[in-house]
């Protein structure tokens, strides 16, 4: 009602008196504010109980009713900080128990910042995954003993696994959680949210690679023509040899491993290199294994076989290289003519490999014509890059060259004139 014929203000008193008293049956809390010039009385009433969407739904129980969380990142950098304060004496071991977001910041995108922060401090810093650590409070362990056993994983075993929602530095790769721990997955990424079969390529460490056997859409990263997003961390850093641009899955890499043929027959030359390379093996403590020879059309092998080969492959093979060129070093110090030279393979990694880069020289030949200009590859070791150059040196349509400096140097695959 409006009472803007009520000009005496005693009348308008008494008006506010009635509905005070009146509202004090309310169970709504009520405030009665004044006669508006329009002769309007104002008031507000505020509901103290629940609407009917706060009786039907609760708070959430990760972001505590806010609608956001901290972002993976920020927790990362939050946790960092929370070891580099923290007071614990001698302690030579960290263990970050953290929810798969941030487990994947803390051990790709900031893997440079962990590692400098493991060095200031005098400590090894390692992470796995706990799907029940709430995503801002990741939890530290201090100490030695693991807060809870991871099962081991070793180079061939296969998994079934669902690929996470988080991008990796490689754009091309997928993560996926395996025993407890973030592991990359080459050329998945548009297999995102599907559960799928893999298996381990490498480990090293907590490093872990993977690749998909069950079949994934080609994925392919941004090229020469557009600018790849880079995020701050250690593996954007250091993508891993091969990535960028990677093959589709052909008929050779999505079924069994080929199957390894029969060592050849040792000559009385290749013994004393043989018993060379026993010597190193036991004496980088690689125990159980065993060397035997193989005679091949691109050369003389020495296969190692054993148990857990993993450290000596190392991340991308890199170990297995280093030790491949002292071998021979050694094996020819001295020696002016007829210089004999072995390649040294663990659990036929290298063929494996082989076969990858295969099949990545084959889409490189089909991107340069189609495109008619010059594509560079990722970084590779130089037995790598050796598989991509015999792979397309026969083709008429496309010539081969390495360019760069070591560790940055790549094979660059070009349309020849008139292709």
């Amino acid at each position: 009602c409006d009472f803007i014929d009520m000009s005496s203000e005693a009348d308008r008193n008494r008006v506010i008196s009635a509905l005070q008293e009146g509202l004090r049956k309310d169970r709504t809390r009520s405030t009665i504010q004044s006669f508006s010039p329009l002769g309007l009385l104002e008031f507000t009433r505020k509901r103290v109980g629940k609407d009917l969407g706060q009786q039907l739904r609760g708070k959430c129980p990760t972001c505590e009713g806010l609608g956001s969380v901290m972002s993976p990142e920020s927790v990362t950098i939050g946790t960092f900080r929370e070891i580099l304060a923290h007071k614990n004496g001698s302690t030579k071991h960290v263990h970050i128990a953290a929810a798969p977001t941030v487990a994947v910041q803390a051990d790709y995108w900031y893997e440079n910042e962990r590692e400098e922060l493991a060095q200031k401090l005098g400590t090894q810093i390692d992470v796995f995954v706990d799907p029940a650590v709430h995503p801002e409070h990741p939890r530290l362990v201090w100490g030695d003993e693991m807060p809870q056993p991871l099962a081991p994983i070793r180079v061939g075993d296969e998994f079934e696994v669902e690929l996470l929602h988080t991008r990796l530095p490689n754009p091309t790769s997928a993560a996926a959680i395996v025993a407890g721990r973030i592991v990359e997955v080459e050329n998945a990424v548009n297999a995102v949210g599907k559960t799928i079969k893999i298996k381990i390529l490498d480990v090293d460490g907590g490093e872990i690679l993977a690749e998909p056997r069950t079949p994934v859409e080609a994925a392919t990263s941004i090229g020469e023509g557009g600018k790849k997003k880079r995020r701050r961390g250690g593996r954007a850093r250091r993508p891993p040899a091969g990535a960028g641009v990677r093959p589709p899955r052909r008929e050779f890499d999505s079924g069994p491993p080929r199957p390894r043929a029969a060592p050849t027959p040792e000559p009385e030359t290749v013994k004393p290199a043989r018993e060379l390379l026993e010597q190193i093996l036991e004496r980088m403590g690689v125990t159980g294994a065993r060397v035997r020879y193989y005679a091949r059309t691109e050369g003389e092998y020495l296969e190692v076989d054993g148990p857990d080969l993993a450290n000596l492959i190392g991340r991308h093979g890199h170990t297995l290289e280093a030790l491949n060129l002292i071998f021979n070093n050694i094996v020819n110090a001295g020696v002016k003519k007829d210089r004999h030279y072995f390649t040294i393979d663990a659990e036929g990694y290298r063929a494996r490999r082989a076969d990858l880069l295969k099949g990545l020289a084959l889409q490189t030949l089909e991107r340069a014509i189609r495109e008619k200009r010059p594509i560079s590859l990722e970084p590779m070791l130089p037995s790598e890059r050796k598989v991509i150059h015999l792979a397309l040196a026969d083709n008429p349509y496309v010539s081969t060259e390495s360019s760069g400096v070591e560790p940055e140097r790549r094979v660059v695959v070009s349309p020849r004139p008139g292709g």
